[in-house]
């Protein structure tokens, strides 16, 4: 074996070799043993070892890191769909390095402190040593594969994770799939994908139609359908999972139906989806308005003077021309509980759209022929979601009345359009305590479940209702929180708790960015959730291949069978209080909040012929005071949104678009796809999409 160039030998430092700022008990020593042929080039990767005292045997991973899974042709494909990878090599390539990430800001803690907990920010923070390289030609994998033996030929499921957090910051580098693939025996992929105004920009024609991202996650399981078997997998047994912002764009993958060639050819790109705290009910998940966030950034980069509302090329080029740093910095502040740059569904039937046209989220939930109903589904929630919506005082000390009033108003204000005042009225009468005492923390918590209810649990318990009416589905509650975090006592799972026993962080004395102190319950924790995940990746099933060897000796999990989620029973685990033998099937999680928040709430905000449209303000709605965050309301956004009149355009002048004294259209940046043969002859003149309030 050759030897990597740097030998590390103290375990602390191990993968430093290859992942910028790891602290974790694994260790790289050498190149790993197998050499994989591909089309790019053969491939060798880094052999991962883990320490000879981890609490349960774990057999050597080969590590393969950085492969291009597509390119932008170094930003040449801005706003557009990516190329097939163009790396080539000669000779073995050593796979043993990440690549950088793609671009997004980096907020210092100060920064971060001034709106969100010291958990949040100490996460972020952690997470922040992996995003310090950034390029915009950042379409990367990496890819954990377990050591075998030469006779052992079973092709491996593989298991896809898309990193959440938010759309505009994250990477898949920071999470490591070597344990997670070493104690489950499947392969585990990490992707970067764009994030931001560089992954879901729109101008709602052809000229820039958004969801780049998107298409990017398509590109990766195209580059798995193609290469996964010269690293012994299986292409047709493909788990996508995400977290957070990441379950929602696997969620919306379920719907990318437009043309029937690309579904004909996609049907099998993946076979079972897990969706953790997150879902694209959620009102995060899409852009509030994409052409006109587009708009909003133009302006702040001096680009509104190319805003036309019957063409948009002029703007896109305007666009292009601003470098990445520009872009990044200036996406424009939404309203509270939105996103500007998200993906989008086109109803206007005007633009080239990865969805079917002319159809709403809800619409292609009814389809029968997608793939929402061909796939089996697991989803799941923490049990304080939203905690990253309160300040670091508030988690310590609670909240006043007064500010419990001005959190609720905001949130009635921003998502509802009719009979808001009746809305507030239900939500603050169905989040009161009435039993014991009421003081600051109660009120606390009475606003963490409000928020946690309906950004968070009730938009996926719907999405998983609606599934376990045509396929397969299984829920799971997350109420645990590490002992080493300072918020344990208090919160009993919080959003992304469930992250560190996933990947495996325990049995290893942590991995980055994930905290590196467990108990032995938590240890077990951690090897009984890595079996009922790998096992859904293998069979669809999580209680299969090994229901009865999943928790043999496990004293904190004894065995019990998850079943099915369904309408009628509503069935599903538990995973909470290890002291309490930590796992319980039980039924009807949250059925009262559901209805709530998906029948009673959406009937009244509906307008009522009877009702002025003064009725359906809030009271005394005109006084900022009783808001939480008044430059953040909807109603400031109004005189926004709207684009300014388009004065006459004149196109920079460049090396390129000047030619012997005559000026001549700038040449476009080439649109360049393997991913989808798509008609591009079909595109009606655009128009103005209206405001969503």
């Amino acid at each position: 074996m050759d030897p990597i160039r740097i030998r590390w030998t103290i375990p602390c430092l191990a993968l430093a070799s290859f992942i910028r700022g790891v602290m974790a008990l694994v260790i790289v020593k050498q190149l790993g043993p197998t050499t994989v042929s591909t089309k790019y080039g053969d491939l060798r990767g880094a052999l991962v070892e883990f320490p000879a005292d981890a609490r349960v045997g774990l057999q050597p991973v080969e590590a393969y890191l950085g492969l291009q899974y597509a390119s932008l042709q170094k930003g040449r494909l801005r706003f557009t769909t990516a190329s097939s990878p163009n790396e080539r090599w000669s000779g073995v390539h050593s796979a043993w390095d990440q690549k950088h990430v793609c671009p997004q800001q980096i907020l210092k803690e100060k920064q971060l402190l001034r709106n969100l907990p010291q958990g949040t920010v100490e996460w972020m923070t952690r997470k922040g040593i992996f995003t310090r390289h950034q390029t915009e030609d950042c379409l990367s994998l990496n890819m954990y594969v377990p050591k075998r033996d030469w006779n052992e030929t079973d092709k491996l499921p593989v298991m896809v994770f898309v990193h959440g957090e938010s759309y505009e910051v994250g990477t898949g580098n920071a999470y490591d799939g070597s344990v997670l693939a070493s104690y489950g025996g499947v392969i585990v992929i990490t992707v970067n994908y764009r994030l931001g105004v560089l992954g879901f920009l729109q101008t709602g024609d052809k000229e820039a139609p958004g969801n780049y991202a998107l298409w990017d996650l398509i590109a990766v399981l195209y580059w798995v359908k193609e290469n996964i078997v010269k690293f012994g997998g299986d292409s047709k047994r493909v788990t996508l999972f995400g977290h957070s912002h990441g379950a929602a764009l696997v969620n919306l993958l379920l719907f990318t139906n437009e043309y029937e060639e690309m579904r004909q050819a996609s049907h099998d790109l993946f076979t079972n989806v897990i969706l953790q705290s997150g879902s694209a009910l959620s009102t995060w998940a899409m852009s509030i308005d994409a052409k006109r966030c587009t708009h909003m950034l133009a302006q702040k980069v001096n680009c509104s003077v190319a805003i036309n509302k019957y063409d948009s090329h002029k703007l896109v080029e305007c666009l292009r021309q601003k470098s990445v740093d520009d872009l990044v910095r200036n996406v424009p502040v939404t309203p509270k509980y939105f996103t500007c740059f998200a993906p989008s569904i086109d109803k206007s039937m005007n633009a080239k759209s990865m969805f079917p046209m002319g159809k709403s989220l809800e619409e292609l939930i009814e389809l029968r022929n997608s793939r929402f109903a061909s796939i089996k589904m697991m989803v799941g929630v923490t049990r304080k979601e939203a905690y990253s919506y309160l300040t670091q005082g508030e988690i310590e000390n609670g909240i006043t009345e007064i500010r419990r009033t001005q959190i609720m108003r905001t949130y009635v204000q921003n998502i509802y359009m009719y009979n808001r005042q009746q809305i507030y009225d239900v939500l603050d009468h169905e989040y009161k305590q009435y039993e014991g005492v009421r003081d600051n923390f109660s009120r606390r918590d009475e606003i963490m479940d409000m928020l946690s209810d309906g950004q968070f649990k009730a938009p996926l318990l719907k999405m998983a209702q609606e599934h376990s009416k045509r396929n397969d589905t299984y829920l799971y509650s997350f109420a645990y929180s590490t002992q080493s975090e300072d918020y344990s006592h208090w919160s009993g799972g919080v959003h992304g708790d469930e992250l560190p026993y996933i990947f495996g962080a325990p049995l290893v004395g942590g991995l980055s960015p994930f905290p590196s102190t467990y108990t032995t319950p938590e240890i077990e924790l951690s090897k009984f959730m890595m079996r009922m995940w790998t096992n859904f990746a293998k069979t669809g099933d999580p209680n299969l291949p090994e229901a009865g060897a999943t928790n043999s000796g496990n004293p904190y999990y004894p065995e019990e069978r998850w079943p099915k989620y369904n309408i009628s029973k509503q069935s599903y685990l538990h995973i909470g209080n290890i002291d309490r033998k930590g796992s319980k099937v039980k039924d009807f999680f949250k059925s009262r909040e559901t209805a709530l928040w998906t029948k009673l709430i959406p009937k009244l905000n509906e307008p009522d012929n009877n009702t002025s449209e003064t009725g359906h303000q809030l009271e005394n709605a005109e006084d900022m005071s009783t808001f939480d965050d008044p430059s953040r309301l909807i109603t400031q956004f109004r005189s926004i949104f709207p684009s300014p009149p388009p004065p006459p355009y004149t196109p920079p002048v460049t090396p390129h678009s000047v030619t012997r004294g005559t000026r001549r259209r700038q040449k476009r940046s080439p649109q360049v796809t393997l991913y989808c043969r798509c008609p591009l002859n079909k595109w009606k003149v655009t128009r103005d999409n209206l405001p969503l309030w």
